[in-house]
């Protein structure tokens, strides 16, 4: 679809369904195109990317503060 500058200002939200829905949509000034509408495509999720990473987790770390570790904590210490 082809439409000149005043169309796309005042039918934006038709022409973005447009695109969404996969139509070429081209907006022109004097008859020439000078812009195209896209769709952002959105990033798929990867799941397992950091797999084997992180390395082992230590045992110590399975195991409650102390109070002392606690505090520390809180306090911005860590």
């Amino acid at each position: 679809m082809e439409c000149d500058v005043h169309y796309a200002k005042t039918n934006l939200s038709k022409l973005i369904k447009l695109v969404e829905l996969g139509e070429d949509v081209f907006i022109t000034r004097r008859g020439e195109r000078v812009v195209r509408l896209n769709a952002v495509s959105k990033p798929k999720p990867r799941f397992g990317t950091l797999k084997g990473l992180a390395g082992p987790i230590p045992d110590s770390s399975l195991f409650a503060m102390s109070g002392a570790e606690a505090d520390d904590f809180v306090q911005g210490k860590w």
